[in-house]
């Protein structure tokens, strides 16, 4: 086995630096088919409004750029445990040059007109409510179609029926 050793010795290194190569590629392969399956939701807007006047909007694309990252929150009354890719809202609205002192509220608005309600306090909290676009590595409209191409996420909740889904405003009250 020695002499094997000593006899292939550079044939074995080529060996190693070719599978680490392609392991290499494989994980930018993989990133990048990742990008080109979410490229067909990158034009899907969200509206943040101050009581009711539109003050920015931002396609996914803008949003994975601006702020994006990533959590681990629970689902299936914390059975479950998934990764979410998003921004905080905190990092969302919270960046905005708007007076958030006198706005209590927001106003979180789903595309059929339904609108869910957050404190200030609980929206700007670090990390706490996430707008997500991605869970579990795939946009989130493939993930699960009813949810759409948008979610808001509080991550101190354990199950998915409290998130609210196919958001289009944010509305700052």
């Amino acid at each position: 086995m020695n002499r094997f050793l000593r006899k292939n010795k550079y044939n074995l290194f080529m060996l190693v630096v070719f599978i680490v190569v392609l392991i290499i590629i494989g994980f930018f392969i993989k990133a990048k088919i990742d990008d080109i399956n979410m490229a067909k939701y990158d034009n899907n807007i969200i509206i943040i409004k101050g009581n009711g006047d539109e003050i920015k909007s931002f396609s996914i694309r803008e949003l994975k750029k601006r702020a994006g990252s990533s959590k681990e929150v629970y689902i299936n009354n914390g059975l479950e445990k998934v990764k979410v890719e998003g921004v905080s809202l905190e990092k969302l609205v919270g960046n905005l040059d708007y007076n958030l002192r006198e706005r209590p509220v927001i106003s979180i608005e789903d595309t059929d007109g339904n609108s869910n309600r957050f404190p200030m306090s609980v929206a700007l909290e670090v990390d706490r409510v996430y707008l997500v676009y991605r869970i579990d590595g795939e946009p989130v409209i493939e993930y699960n179609p009813s949810y759409g191409s948008l979610v808001v996420i509080d991550t101190t909740t354990k199950s998915a029926n409290s998130w609210i889904t196919n958001v289009k405003t944010l509305n700052i009250q």
